[in-house]
């Protein structure tokens, strides 16, 4: 049985960063994401100060930390 977890992310694009220039990036991010296994669903949100959320779905926390592990050694 798995256990579904949720992977949250709040931040500021850094000075000098334009919106459209993150979510180029973003976008590219999510083609590479989207490949892992238990991978099943993302939400990027921005509020109206600034602030952003990056929501990913797992379909278990294992899946989720193999992801990130993998992301970290740049697999």
């Amino acid at each position: 049985m798995h256990n579904p977890m949720m992977e949250l992310v709040r931040f500021r694009l850094k000075e000098g960063v334009t919106e459209a220039a993150f979510l180029a990036a973003a976008a590219k991010a999510q083609a590479t994401i989207a490949q892992f296994p238990g991978y099943m669903r993302r939400t990027l949100m921005q509020n109206a100060d600034g602030l952003w959320v990056d929501l990913v779905h797992w379909r278990s926390e294992v899946e989720a930390l193999a992801a990130a592990e993998a992301g970290e050694l740049g697999n």
